[in-house]
């Protein structure tokens, strides 16, 4: 899911495709499965293990997906923008996950993130 979301995100960014890159820091018979992903030449590793391999590069994923959006809503407008006043009311669009913000297939994506608690 959060693999597929990540190439989807690279690719309409221009970014290319995440590279994997999994390790076992375990023994061979209790697997712990530790990831990293390659982005724009920027790792992103898990903090945890995982016992199958295809979890360890979901949640590397996730990590990579997250940081990504956040960076990119610090440092301005780049493929997302909260800044929505340039763009015509109908293509504004407010998002309350970062779910929703992954599932857009347009080539910008505005964001208004609201804050609880």
């Amino acid at each position: 899911m959060y693999k597929n979301r990540l190439q989807e995100f690279t690719s309409r960014s221009g970014n290319g495709f995440p590279v994997y890159q999994t390790i076992n820091e375990g023994l061979q018979h209790i697997p712990k499965f530790r990831s990293t992903v390659r982005v724009a030449g920027i790792d992103y590793t898990s903090k945890s293990t995982f016992s199958q391999k295809k979890a360890a590069e979901q949640d590397v994923a996730r990590l990579a997906l997250e940081a990504i959006l956040e960076k990119t809503r610090e440092e301005g407008p780049s493929l997302v923008n909260e800044d929505c006043t340039s763009y015509e009311p109908s293509t504004s669009l407010h998002f309350s996950s970062l779910n929703q913000v992954l599932m857009q297939k347009k080539p910008w994506i505005c964001v208004k993130i609201h804050r609880c608690c």
